[in-house]
This record gives C-alpha cells, structure tokens and sequence, in this order.
C-alpha cells in the first residue's frame, strides 16, 4: 500500500515485486540540501512498507542513497 525509503515515498513497481523476497520502487523528490564538497545529498534511513490492513514492516538496517544531479 505504502512504501518510503529514509523518510520519502517511493512509488512500488508491482511488476518487479516478489513475495517475500524484494520490493521495487522508484524514489520520489528529496528535500535535503546538497553538501558542499559531495556530488549530491546523501539520504540514509529505514525502509517501511504499510500493507493493506495497517500492518507494517520495517527493516532492520539503514539504507543509503546519493541524489545525482548534474550542475552546468
């Protein structure tokens, strides 16, 4: 029903989901400032999936993910 990765939403990609052993999604927007001396803003937390029913499930490690962007 619903899933964010770090705190964003993350838009699941049924297609590419399999039963209790990956889920897919695409990121949604990050607001976090980018850094000074780093290509893009590193965005670190757990992952949650909100199923139907209100149940919930929650990893147990963080994950970690670089925004890229190009600058001209």
């Amino acid at each position: 029903r619903k899933v964010t990765v770090a705190g964003v939403d993350c838009v699941h990609q049924g297609d590419r989901y399999s039963v209790s052993t990956s889920v897919v999604c695409e990121i949604g927007p990050v607001r976090s400032p980018a850094s000074q001396d780093l290509p893009g803003p590193i965005n670190q937390g757990v992952v949650e999936v909100e199923m139907e029913g209100g149940r919930r499930g929650r990893s147990e490690v963080l994950f970690t993910y670089r925004v890229r962007f190009i600058q001209f």
